[in-house]
């Protein structure tokens, strides 16, 4: 690796992979298509019923739940040795090969394919009963609480093929192969900036799409780092109360929130593994429960007939997305640039 000076690190007159360009690459090129597709169903019963002067109830049940599968994402990937320059300094990347023609096809080499398959299952049950009591005691003009809970599921299966079953026999394919037409003349005109690359090869989708299909002879292989199982259940309760006075309104709450929590996923590497091509991997489950109380108010005030401020101040909460709660490591243990996810 070349580590620049602090004063050319957004420019370099000169770089190049190894051995001044001659090894490793300099220049990569990726391409990748999804064949995706998702479904949806949703039922609830929505109940609201008003049981005396005063009184106004709430009731939903529900289920809800959605599959979203990519059943193939063919993946390419060419690259080459190279000495370019570079410059980052200006509105857009500016880059220029000095021994590769972006615009040939055969001064690449094809690197690395995939034909990978991507499971998803998520469903959710869901309850929420709530009742507001019309009051008249000063400003505080009425009452809301209720409860809800909520019991939600994702599955992710990754299915994978690996470098050496499925890319080792086509590796000696040529990227013309799966070359495609150029970039429009016209491609980029009037909105890129001096230098930008606008003028390469284009991928051929019919192309890969017939080479990587033919080459999928055996099944994929379970890929354990980046499957994984997340169920949540969370139970909150909540109280509210709505105020208004002489050219005010407003309304203070509070919410109590207590999750459930349980992920899995596979640990790499661990004593009495099961043997896998991506790793030898344990499956590993993690618990954990959290509550949060949520303070809340709101005020608006009427300055005039055509001003009006308003004042809010709020503690919330945000839930991470499941795939960054599933208990799982990527080791990246080559190299200078050393990193765990």
């Amino acid at each position: 690796s070349t580590l620049f000076p602090y004063t050319t690190l957004f420019r370099s007159p000169y770089s190049s992979s190894l051995n001044n360009g001659t090894e490793d690459f300099g220049v990569v090129y990726d391409a990748i298509n999804r064949f995706a597709s998702a479904e949806t169903r949703s039922i609830d019963f929505d109940l609201g019923w008003r049981p005396a002067d005063g009184w106004d109830l709430h009731f939903k049940v529900g289920y809800t739940d959605a599959e979203g599968n990519t059943d193939a994402q063919p993946f390419v990937e060419f690259g080459a040795p190279a000495t370019f320059t570079y410059d980052l300094r200006g509105r857009a990347p500016q880059v220029s090969f000095a021994n590769v023609d972006p615009r040939d096809p055969n001064d690449m080499q094809f690197i690395f394919s995939s034909l990978h398959q991507i499971l998803n299952d998520d469903e959710e049950k869901y309850g929420y009963v709530d009742a507001t009591r019309e009051l008249e005691w000063g400003p505080l003009h009425s009452i809301k609480f209720g409860a809800k809970h909520t019991d939600h599921e994702r599955d992710l299966l990754f299915n994978a093929t690996t470098y050496g079953g499925f890319h080792v026999p086509i590796n000696t394919t040529l990227a013309s192969s799966f070359a495609g037409a150029q970039t429009p003349g016209d491609f980029l005109d009037e909105i890129s900036a001096p230098g930008t690359l606008d003028a390469y090869w284009q991928i051929n989708k019919d192309a890969v799409n017939s080479i990587l299909f033919a080459n999928l002879t055996a099944p994929r292989t379970y890929y354990p780092q980046q499957s994984f199982s997340v169920t949540e259940k969370a139970t909150a309760g909540f109280v509210m109360g709505n105020l208004s006075g002489d050219k005010w309104r407003g309304n203070v709450g509070l919410r109590f929130v207590t999750t459930d929590q349980t992920s899995e996923g596979n640990q790499i590497g661990a004593a009495g593994c099961t043997p896998n091509p991506f790793g030898c991997f344990t499956p590993l489950s993690v618990d954990r429960s959290y509550d949060d109380w949520l303070p809340s108010a709101n005020f608006a005030f009427d300055l005039s007939d055509q001003l009006v401020l308003r004042a809010a101040v709020a503690r919330v909460m945000a839930r991470p997305d499941y795939t960054d709660v599933a208990p799982r490591v990527s080791l990246n243990p080559y190299g200078d640039r050393k990193s765990v996810v």
